[in-house]
């Protein structure tokens, strides 16, 4: 039987099962387009009465046989199931994405799925165990590893063979929502050249429940860890696969005995997909440098400062917008920040308005940090307020935009490494990584 797996571009005519037994069998096209997962369903005319499918793509139908539109369904399930030759399919989140009506003749809808999970054998999978997500930065942020290589050499030094170790150390535990953990492993393959193997290390997020919890649940805690990494390397991260764990349904062999827990490759386009760089990110705080007590600290700090913190996260997946954009929405986080604490620190009182300006708040941050990475804060302070206000207000004076750059790059090094000393990143260390950070150096016009 050929390996159960979505490749893009290329459609699976399979049949449909929706957990109604009394709706009939049909055949139906699942396919990744490389942009979402989409099962294409055909109906029948101008959706006859004795077509249950049609009607979930009826929105501006009226039937004469319901009304009420109460009798029938009339939006496809949140979960079906599609089964080919090469395996069943269980695709979570579903939802109608349009259909194309023939007047004279059969028609066709379309469902988009958030989720598909290679080889579920049941539709309970609205509430999950467990993923698991192979994220490539996270083997260079932790320095864990699992492919070793020892040289074996004869009485001259001469190197007559290399042994490759591959052996995962440990899980290690994150924190205790959602057990939240990282899973060192190791992967190989063979490249198209002849002769060549390959082996990956690869450090894994990994979630855990006793109890199914919804996806939402699961997802949050990876996206956690991932707007970690990208604002410590200002960067935009991915994951490359996941893979979902029911613990009501396992691995089981051919007589259906259950032999342990299973956990099945699943597909999704909600996720940011990994990117391969040119070169290693650079950091400006690894793991070593806040353990597992400062990754549980920024899962308080990310829900305590979200309204801070999610604009700086939304600069690093969109790396393209415009510089107003970025100095503003930089202003806007910074803004956020100040308030928080200010409020935290007695200074200020919740939803009151015009308590302090934006000034004030860049002070307060100032205050709050173990290092600033600033020659000149007071000027700082001066040129950021004068462009936020110069480029979010048509009746202020716009900042030349050498200027501009330069204040929203010291407002994200202001960000970022007040966030470093707040998860217990110490001063010497934090000063040491200045130089190395990207955005250390200001930005010239070129002649």
């Amino acid at each position: 039987m050929a390996e159960n797996v979505l490749v893009p571009g290329k459609p699976r005519l399979g049949w449909l099962a929706d957990g109604d037994e009394s709706t009939p069998d049909i055949a139906v096209m699942l396919e990744d387009t490389g942009s979402q997962i989409e099962v294409t369903v055909p109906t029948k005319g101008v959706f006859g009465r004795d077509d249950p499918y049609g009607r979930w793509f009826s929105e501006s139908v009226s039937f004469g046989d319901d009304p009420d539109r109460t009798k029938y369904a009339y939006r496809p399930p949140d979960i079906i199931q599609v089964q080919d030759k090469d395996g069943p399919v269980v695709l979570v989140g579903c939802r109608s994405s349009g259909h194309w009506l023939n007047l004279t003749g059969p028609g066709q809808g379309k469902i988009v799925a958030s989720f598909a999970i290679l080889g579920a054998r049941h539709l309970n999978y609205s509430r999950i165990n467990g993923l698991r997500a192979e994220f490539p930065a996270l083997a260079p942020w932790t320095g864990l590893r699992s492919v070793r290589t020892e040289p074996k050499t004869d009485g001259t030094g001469r190197v007559q063979r290399v042994e490759v170790i591959l052996d995962s150390p440990p899980s290690q535990a994150l924190s205790r929502r959602m057990n939240l953990a990282l899973r060192p492993t190791w992967r190989t393959s063979y490249p198209d050249t002849v002769g060549t193997f390959a082996a990956h290390d690869v450090v894994e997020l990994m979630t855990a429940t006793k109890a199914p919890r919804p996806w939402e649940d699961h997802i949050d805690q990876l996206a956690a860890i991932r707007e970690l990494l990208a604002l410590s390397a200002w960067r935009r991260f991915g994951f490359s696969r996941l893979a979902v764990n029911r613990g009501d349904d396992p691995e089981r062999v051919l007589s259906g005995d259950a032999i342990g827990e299973r956990w099945a490759e699943a597909s999704t386009h909600r996720l940011p997909k990994h990117e391969p760089w040119a070169r290693t990110p650079h950091f400006l705080f690894s793991y070593d440098d806040i353990s597992a007590t400062g990754v549980r600290r920024w899962i308080r700090v990310r829900d305590h400062f979200a309204r801070s913190l999610r604009p700086l996260v939304g600069l690093t997946d969109q790396p393209n917008s415009y510089l107003e954009v970025k100095l503003v929405q930089s202003g806007i986080a910074l803004e956020a920040l100040g308030y928080q604490l200010a409020v935290d620190q007695g200074k200020v009182k919740q939803g009151k308005r015009l308590q302090q300006t934006y000034a004030d708040a860049m002070r307060t941050i100032l205050a709050d940090m173990v290092y600033v990475p600033l020659t000149d804060p007071e000027r700082w302070i001066t040129r950021s307020t004068d462009h936020y206000r110069g480029t979010k207000h048509a009746d202020n004076q716009p900042p030349d935009a050498v200027e501009a750059a330069n204040t929203m790059r010291e407002n994200l090094l202001v960000a970022r490494f007040w966030l470093a000393g707040r998860l217990g990143v110490k001063r010497q260390v934090l000063e040491s990584r200045l130089e190395r950070d990207p955005m250390s150096s200001p930005y010239v016009v070129s002649e």
